[in-house]
């Protein structure tokens, strides 16, 4: 068997042919072999195409890797040192992981997945256009909580991936409104944000998301979950109305109009039952 090894002289004597053609290098059994494709020339004048790759056995199987374009002439591909580099750290990565290819290209994904995670932010301005295109009468709510107690008072937390998002930090979103004296919408913002993480953990595995290329939250749990109910802030008053208050809440009625005068005398005289 021919042990043949490239060198410049040799790849550049390499002259192109009316087909593509290939020729391998020499390397022991296991390590795969480099391989350079030699391109026919697409019109006269041309430079010539010399391509470079990785060709080596997985589970009986032949697999290809491009390692680059050979730098000849100036035409700008790489030379053959820096194609040498690239074949050892793809040897390194094949002896390490069994197939390199299909390593390289869970790499590429993981990337890909990165890149399209949203940001708190973004999480909450999706979950209020769902609340919007489903004519959801609480998406102008939602929006408005959003805005004042998660985006304008914390834009760190709020760029953030969604899926960094800790209790912790839904801790401090709530503890700032606690601080201020605010109770009721405590427990609204942190219902609406619950809701939030559970629609992106829904919308991650839409098949509709990946298709459009659409952001990915890559969320594993709801961090509000966590974080509880503070149910003081939910009960409602115990005090009766004397009655004299009964009376002027009675005669007061009188500058409604008569559906809800008529409406809200009735309720009353139900003992205020829920309609």
């Amino acid at each position: 068997m021919s042990q043949r090894i490239f060198t410049d002289p040799y790849i550049r004597s390499l002259k192109p042919k009316a087909k593509p053609y290939k020729q391998s290098e020499y390397a022991p059994k296991g390590d795969g072999r480099l391989i350079i494709r030699v391109l026919p020339r697409t019109s006269r004048g041309t430079k010539p195409v010399k391509e470079f790759f990785y060709r080596y056995r997985h589970n009986g199987e032949d697999k290809t890797l491009s390692l680059g374009r050979y730098d000849q002439d100036g035409n700008g591909g790489q030379t053959l040192a820096q194609i040498r580099a690239t074949l050892r750290d793809r040897r390194d990565v094949q002896r390490a992981t069994g197939d390199v290819k299909e390593h390289l290209q869970a790499q590429a994904r993981s990337r890909e997945m990165e890149r399209r995670k949203g940001s708190l932010a973004q999480l909450c301005d999706a979950y209020v256009e769902s609340l919007r295109a489903a004519g959801k009468h609480s998406a102008d709510e939602a929006a408005g909580i959003f805005r004042r107690h998660v985006i304008e008072a914390f834009p760190a937390i709020a760029d953030e991936k969604a899926s960094q998002i800790e209790p912790g930090h839904i801790q401090r979103i709530l503890a700032r409104m606690v601080k201020a004296g605010i109770t009721r919408q405590v427990n609204a913002t942190r219902a609406y944000l619950s809701a939030a993480f559970a629609f992106g953990g829904k919308a991650d595995h839409d098949p509709r998301t990946v298709a459009r290329d659409g952001v990915l939250f890559g969320l594993k749990s709801n961090p509000v979950a966590l974080v509880p109910v503070i149910r003081e802030y939910e009960r409602t008053g115990e005090r009766t109305l004397t009655e004299d208050e009964l009376r002027e809440f009675w005669k007061g009625l009188d500058r409604l109009p008569i559906v809800q005068r008529a409406t809200l005398r009735f309720n009353l005289a139900l003992a205020c039952q829920r309609p």
